[in-house]
């Protein structure tokens, strides 16, 4: 009989399984975690479920544990880690904000990298006018 171990040192995870069981191990709940790698829900948990299948595990955070074990996400890592600030946004968010700014994106399928860096220019200079609104705010009060 074969040890969820023993089976799991011959799979090796994806890149994107790495990170999903990364968040996780991180403690972000699973809405969260999805965003923070880039995802949407349902297919985040996908990715959770083939990476447990892969490693052997009953559980998503038996598949952390083993995978820690086997060094495919390195602990040390982990305590390095924290949520970003501001977290990766859904692709169906960037398809709305092209499709409000007349921009053409596909309907399906990965978000082209120059529409990406569109919108992440213009949210980041939206963040900059409110943080400079608030300190206009802030010091006009006496």
């Amino acid at each position: 009989m074969t040890t969820p171990t023993s089976t799991a040192s011959a799979a090796e995870l994806t890149e994107r399984e790495r990170a999903a069981l990364t968040a996780v191990a991180i403690g972000l709940p699973h809405e969260v975690a999805a965003r923070h790698v880039g995802m949407a829900d349902r297919p985040f948990r996908r990715v959770l479920a083939g990476a447990a299948r892969k490693l052997g595990a009953a559980e998503t955070i038996h598949a952390v544990a083993i995978a820690a074990a086997l060094g495919q996400i390195r602990v040390d890592d982990l305590r390095a880690r924290t949520c970003p600030i501001y977290p990766t946004p859904l692709p169906r968010d960037i398809r709305a904000w092209a499709a409000e700014h007349g921009i053409p994106c596909p309907a399906r399928g990965p978000i082209p990298s120059h529409v990406r860096s569109q919108y992440e220019a213009d949210t980041l200079a939206q963040r900059r006018r409110q943080q400079h609104d608030r300190r206009a705010i802030r010091t006009a009060t006496p």
